[in-house]
């Protein structure tokens, strides 16, 4: 048998193994290092990119040229600011030119309290309807002062001013202004002056000759057909003439203050004179 040789490893060698092994482990280690730092890498791109939405919008180059730009800043102030500062202008005084406290001055028939003469020559009266508004002033277009006025209502009257009555609703202690067609007076109301009236085509002039009458939708006494109130010294057109069944004679008529037509019981039965004057023969009905 042929004789094998032993190796033997010399103490040099035993270094070299022992350096190559080191350097191995130095080798592994790094790259285990390497690794762990790509990681902790990528770990910090995350939470830089979670966080950048919170910065951007104050860096955004959208944001920059707004405050940077002087072409532009002044632009949008001078565009803007006016029209803040000159729109609510307009809105608060239409506010106060429409609210109560205003009255709408401009108006010189607007009365907000009467004066002595007025209160000594006031007269009482009645709301004779049902939810009645009382207004500022003598028109529709005037604000409402008080609403829902209930038939009966106690008022005190002052004056007369284009078809409407200046006065006062006792129970709620408020001056405004009533339709005279919608207020029943207790006796006539002094120093007043109605507008000279036309007489439309067809019709006769006629004047209320009692304290108060009501007008009525038809030609019957019965209180559901009732629409409101004319009183003495009002102006109404007369068209004609017609009797019920009872012998009451109507006459159909235009009311001149308030345009409201209807029917008057003129000449109530056992009457011989009518309850409104007229400057002509009223005729019978077509």
């Amino acid at each position: 048998m042929p004789n094998r040789k032993k190796l033997k490893i010399t103490p040099q060698g035993y270094l070299v193994l022992a350096a190559t092994a080191v350097l191995l482990i130095a080798i592994i280690v790094i790259i285990c290092a390497v690794s762990c730092g790509s990681c902790s890498g990528d770990a910090g791109s995350d939470v830089v990119t979670s966080a950048s939405p919170s910065i951007a919008p104050s860096t955004s180059p959208s944001n920059l040229p707004t405050s940077a730009n002087p072409s532009v800043s002044p632009s949008a102030d001078t565009s803007n600011q006016p029209s803040v500062t000159d729109t609510p202008a307009p809105s608060n005084n239409a506010q106060s030119s429409s609210s109560p406290a205003g009255t709408q001055t401009p108006d010189p028939n607007v009365l907000t309290e009467p004066t002595s003469v007025m209160k000594e020559n006031a007269v009482s009266g009645k709301i004779a309807k049902d939810d009645v508004n009382m207004r500022q002033g003598p028109s529709t277009s005037h604000s409402i002062v008080a609403s829902s006025l209930k038939n009966g209502s106690t008022v005190t009257v002052y004056t007369e001013v284009n078809g409407w009555y200046f006065l006062r609703v006792n129970a709620i202690n408020k001056y405004g202004y009533i339709r005279k067609d919608l207020v029943s007076l207790d006796k006539a109301l002094s120093g007043t002056t109605t507008p000279e009236a036309t007489v439309p085509d067809g019709a006769i002039k006629g004047t209320v000759n009692v304290s108060s009458m009501v007008l009525r939708k038809t030609a019957e006494l019965v209180d559901s057909n009732k629409d409101g109130n004319v009183s003495k010294g009002d102006i109404v057109f007369v068209y004609y003439k017609v009797k019920d069944t009872d012998g009451n004679t109507f006459y159909y008529v235009e009311v001149a203050a308030s345009g409201k037509t209807g029917f008057l019981c003129a000449i109530p039965k056992g009457e011989t004179s009518p309850w409104i004057k007229c400057s002509g023969t009223v005729p019978d009905k077509p």
